[in-house]
């Protein structure tokens, strides 16, 4: 089974404000890992895409997102070169597990910054 997806040209600024959140979050995923596809993603570029896209806020999970964005940066994500060797980081993406109110269990991304 397959989905096609079409870009119809639409600017990000016209995304909804969940969609806008989940792209600056994963653009910081792709930071933290040093990722080839990060593209011209900067930091300073996902956090205005997520202060942009921090709306209400509901269950008080994006504003410490932002606070570790920040903190992310002043441990030197997102300048070029390796964030461990410049600041003495390791970064690793961990499994999360997350339990929904059916029961079921699903896997969510988690990462994980530590010195080393």
């Amino acid at each position: 089974m397959g989905l096609p997806v079409v870009d119809d040209g639409a600017h990000l600024q016209q995304a909804s404000a969940y969609f806008r959140w989940a792209a600056a979050v994963v653009g910081f995923g792709l930071l933290l890992r040093e990722s080839e596809h990060r593209g011209a993603a900067t930091l300073d570029s996902v956090m205005q895409l997520a202060r942009g896209a921090i709306g209400r806020d509901a269950h008080g999970d994006r504003e410490p997102m932002l606070g570790l964005m920040r903190t992310a940066g002043a441990l030197g994500v997102g300048s070029r070169g390796s964030v461990s060797t410049a600041a003495g980081i390791e970064v690793a993406s961990r499994p999360l597990y997350a339990r929904g109110s059916s029961g079921a269990s699903r896997r969510v991304a988690s990462f994980c910054i530590k010195s080393i």
